[in-house]
């Protein structure tokens, strides 16, 4: 009975996993590099799993290193390592932009929404239209300086604003899904498309100016099948 219970069910199914996950190279150097803090890394094969981590071998100028990367928990389901291993990922993913590795060309692009880099422009803008967006829904307001600011623009001016912000919103974010839908279409899943047009209907230009080189860089070849 104690040794059923204490049966490594990652381990017995560590040569498939390992195969798979070696046909993923991209995420490998995503662990090996931050993980095993090694940011010359090439050539990592995952060398086997079991419930509690995984072994890692690399090459880092030329040596070989090995890397053991440990679970957060031990997995007891093959579906929680599939999930475990996503999450590690996506950390060492958003580690290594955020140290700047992604300049570095290696490091793969990721369909999910990013926000970008603060615009004072853009923030003054998006800023205005949701100040006239709240004066155009309620003139009554009571705060002295929006009471200001409708006064020296006037209701007809706050619902220009409206119109041409909303209008710009809107074309913009049906604009996104040309190129989540079309341009991109292999690259972004359809909840993927959803966020980004969700996003730009709410922030406008600055996230399409992400969208557009991101679909660009991971167009669909022709014939491709989605």
């Amino acid at each position: 009975m104690s040794r059923r219970a204490n049966k490594d069910p990652v381990a017995e199914q560590s040569s498939r996993l390992c195969d798979y996950m070696n046909e993923q190279p991209i995420v490998l150097l995503l662990y090996a590099r931050y993980f095993g803090e090694y940011p010359d890394a090439t050539n990592a094969k995952m060398t086997s799993i079991d419930q509690d981590g995984f072994d890692i071998a690399c090459l880092d100028n030329g040596e070989l290193k090995e890397v053991r990367v440990t679970f957060r928990r031990p997995m007891r389901a093959m579906g929680q390592v599939r999930d475990e291993l996503k999450a590690l990922a996506k950390e060492a993913e958003a580690a290594l932009r955020k140290n700047g590795a992604g300049s570095q060309g290696w490091l793969p692009d990721s369909p999910s929404v990013e926000l970008p880099d603060s615009d004072p422009l853009a923030s003054f803008l998006l800023t205005g239209a949701y100040v006239a967006l709240y004066l155009y829904f309620f003139p009554n307001t009571t705060n002295p300086f929006l009471q200001w600011i409708l006064q020296l623009l006037g209701t007809s001016m706050i619902r220009f604003i409206v119109m041409l912000a909303t209008g710009l919103h809107v074309l913009e974010a049906f604009i996104s899904l040309y190129f989540t839908l079309v341009v991109a279409k292999d690259f972004f899943s359809l909840a993927d498309s959803l966020q980004w047009f969700a996003t730009i209907v709410f922030l406008g230009y600055p996230v399409l100016f992400r969208l557009v080189p991101l679909a660009n860089r991971n167009q669909s070849k022709p014939g491709q099948s989605s």
